[in-house]
């Protein structure tokens, strides 16, 4: 089952690449500028950077990158809505730890009714009572969907648990008391202060690059002077705590688990261990180890995916989104929401088999199934020209090639040994930290104790060998020790 789910997802993503990928990625550059000339198209793409985010939060005011990111971004969408509502523009505003972008896009024809209404927010953002108190309100909603949503509230406590103490150790929105500091002057002084001439990196996409390019960098040159501020992210310090339990009422557990890691796209492990973790359990395909063990085999639950860097879903299922490039990355497990009973099973299962990856690596065809649907796949996230505009520009922090192309370098250069040396030279699961979103957290605590015991329910027939699995896992120990263990409430976590 496992290699036909990897023959099919192959296959499908040679076809798709044929219907998608119509743009040819022609890159020039004129720094701070990255340009693609799209030959067949009458459509103006535009990508702004700032060297900012959630790390050039001051303290007690967590949150003050992305409300002011969302404070221009809601601006924008609002004079689009007022004054150009037929345009056919589309726009949108990310922050990130280290990057906040905005992506504006629209014909030709309506460049110029449009264009004014998006960079003179950014350049001159209208910082008024009423756009100062939408951007707080966006921003406390934000802290409130992650505190409703198990999933999210895993996923977003595992980044903060992995990185306490550290500059990403904060969520982007802020929480309930940081966000109460910030005010009206805060968002001026923090837009004067980042938002300068020598602190942005802009991407554009256009049959005539040149023409936008002369009116952008007029506009842009409005800016602020200063100097680029660069910031030397380091990895985490350790600490002893490896589970955090957070109690919320809920009928099923949420979970995450992840350690951090030495290498990012800079690196060349990075690229085997891509392959190794396209094993394991890539973002929403079905032919993952953890996919089909789990879900399919099991009926646990929805679908467990690794990763082996921030990930973030794009515009299309499946896809990666680009600018939110890392100093720091980590790896980690999402198990979406399963039983009570089955999340200590899950995350015992999880570990297990990963240590066995790591000592193992993978057999000859496993290897070259999923090479080769890297290969291929990893063309279709370069779906559209903000996607090959964002890719070029994440290469350039990372200082690589093209990182699309050079995907395709590396797996057309790698041999299967490189995934084991790899894999043992950077993973150990005796760095694994585990977060668990639940109703009942002592009962959780007993169980990863082995206080309780974690038999698993089945919503599926099993084999009698993986039966014989899922006895051996019954018996794994993650070794945890109960001073190890934390437990907080839900609205602790963003208070």
């Amino acid at each position: 089952m496992k290699n036909k789910s990897s023959l099919f997802a192959i296959i499908l993503s040679l076809i798709l690449m044929n219907i998608t990928c119509c743009y040819a990625a022609d890159f020039h550059k004129e720094p701070p500028y990255t340009l693609m000339t799209i030959e067949h198209s009458d459509i103006v793409y535009i990508v702004i950077s700032f060297n900012t985010g959630t790390v050039r939060d001051s303290k007690g005011k967590e949150g003050l990158n992305f409300v002011t990111a969302t404070l221009i971004e809601d601006n924008i969408r609002k004079l689009l809505n007022e004054k150009a509502l037929t345009s056919g523009a589309e726009f949108y505003g990310q922050a990130d730890k280290e990057i906040t972008t905005f992506f504006f896009k629209v014909h030709r024809d309506k460049f110029d009714e449009t264009y004014p209404l998006f960079i003179g927010e950014i350049i001159s953002p209208d910082i008024n009572k009423d756009s100062f108190e939408r951007a707080i309100e966006q921003a406390q909603n934000a802290r409130e969907y992650l505190i409703n949503d198990c999933e999210e509230m895993s996923l977003q406590g595992l980044e903060m648990f992995l990185y306490r103490g550290h500059p990403y150790g904060t969520t982007d929105s802020g929480t309930l008391s940081s966000l109460k500091n910030i005010s009206i002057d805060d968002i001026k002084d923090f837009h004067t202060k980042f938002y300068r001439k020598e602190n942005f990196r802009a991407g554009i996409g256009s049959k005539n690059c040149k023409e936008i390019l002369d009116r952008l960098a007029e506009d842009l040159a409005q800016l602020p002077d200063g100097k680029r501020e660069d910031l030397i992210i380091k990895n985490p310090e350790p600490f002893n705590k490896r589970v955090l339990i957070i109690k919320k009422d809920s009928g099923t557990t949420a979970m995450a688990m992840g350690f951090p890691i030495d290498f990012t796209r800079s690196d060349d492990d990075y690229y085997p261990l891509l392959v190794a973790n396209s094993r394991f359990g890539f973002h929403r395909y079905m032919q993952g180890f953890l996919f089909i063990q789990l879900r399919s085999i099991r009926g646990f639950n929805y679908g467990n995916y690794s990763y082996i860097e921030k990930f973030i879903e794009g515009s299309q299922d499946k896809m990666p989104r680009t600018r939110i490039a890392r100093q720091s990355q980590y790896f980690y497990v999402w198990i979406r929401n399963l039983s009570d009973e089955n999340a200590t099973f899950a995350a015992k299962f999880t570990v297990m088999n990963l240590d066995k990856m790591i000592k193992e690596g993978l057999d000859k065809e496993t290897f070259e199934l999923n090479r080769n649907f890297i290969k291929n796949n990893s063309k279709l996230w370069a779906f559209d020209p903000f996607q090959k505009i964002g890719f070029e520009m994440d290469s350039d922090f990372y200082k690589t090639p093209y990182y699309i192309d050079y995907i395709e370098k590396k797996m057309d250069a790698m041999k299967n040994e490189d995934i084991t040396a790899a894999l043992q030279k950077h993973m150990d699961v005796k760095n694994m930290k585990f977060v668990f979103v639940t109703s009942d957290p002592e009962k959780m605590k007993k169980r990863l104790l082995g206080e309780i015991l974690s038999n698993p329910v089945y919503e599926t027939n099993l084999s009698e060998e993986d039966k014989r699995v899922d006895e051996a896992v019954l018996q794994y120990d993650l070794k945890l020790k109960a001073e190890e263990i934390e437990i907080i409430n839900a609205e602790e976590l963003f208070k």
